[in-house]
């Protein structure tokens, strides 16, 4: 079995919780052009959660070492099955450059090198128990950040967010 979430024998670093959240609010950019049709906008409030969230599941590792899930609603978007598997992977692929212009920022401003793992669509716990145990052990050890953006594409607007947990265990002061 796959594991994604690679956080064992990982040298990580604590960063105070403040810290953390400063690190991030200051990695994550206003706007990011994913291709030209398409642009994720960061907002001010995160969407409410919806029983049919489309979910994905990137992990952290490295200096920086946890995961990122990021849920999108999809819901009111679209009823063309067609147009709807467009815009799940239009998601995914938005998430991955996303995340990407993230850590790529937080290396360059505090030297901190971080692997993202290939997206992971997630389901449920009774579909995926090893995940979920997985993701368990990370959300007892973690306090959650989460933070939002639209994600425009032509007439549609998917309301996005992201939820950080990271692991901490060492100490920076950003």
């Amino acid at each position: 079995m796959e594991k994604i979430l690679n956080y064992k024998n990982t040298p990580t670093l604590k960063i105070k919780t403040n810290s953390l959240d400063k690190l991030l609010a200051t990695s994550m950019p206003e706007a990011l052009n994913i291709y030209q049709r398409a642009h994720l906008i960061k907002s001010t409030a995160v969407a409410d959660v919806s029983h049919n969230d489309f979910k994905i599941i990137f992990g952290i590792s490295g200096e920086i070492s946890g995961f990122v899930v990021c849920k999108a609603n999809l819901e009111n978007v679209t009823s063309n099955e067609k147009r709807h598997g467009f815009l799940q992977g239009l998601f995914v692929e938005s998430m991955n450059i996303l995340l990407g212009k993230i850590f790529t920022n937080i290396e360059n401003a505090h030297s901190l090198m971080s692997y993202l793992s290939p997206p992971k669509i997630l389901t449920t716990a009774a579909q995926q128990p090893m995940l979920f145990k997985e993701l368990k052990k990370f959300e007892e050890a973690a306090k959650p950040i989460t933070t939002a953006y639209s994600l425009k594409i032509d007439q549609d607007i998917i309301e996005c967010s992201m939820t950080f947990e990271i692991i901490q265990t060492g100490i920076i002061e950003v």
